[in-house]
């Protein structure tokens, strides 16, 4: 699904004040290693609120016009859990 998309109901968030660090680690390499690291890894153990920290990246990447595309999967959902949704997803948002 999209970062803002209705089908992530409740949103997932993480508490106020809370991964400074990871969201500036984000930033950061969104904003000052441009085309030579166009692809950070972002890994950590189950519970860590990465998908939440994603999320919460790409919304603050999409109100800045940063943000081409993203697709979050999710487990167990037919539309969701898979790959199959993925590319027709990313390609909708980049052509419109």
């Amino acid at each position: 699904a999209l970062h803002d998309s209705g089908n992530r109901v409740p949103d997932p968030a993480c508490h106020p004040g809370t991964r400074k660090a990871a969201l500036e680690q984000l930033r950061s390499w969104s904003v000052e290693n441009g085309p030579t690291s166009p692809i950070l890894w972002f890994n950590g153990s189950a519970g860590m609120r990465k998908s939440a920290i994603a999320q919460m990246f790409a919304g603050q990447s999409r109100a800045l016009g940063r943000l081409g595309a993203s697709f979050f999967f999710k487990r167990g959902d037919p539309k969701r859990g898979s790959w199959h949704g993925l590319f027709p997803t990313i390609a909708y948002q980049l052509a419109t």
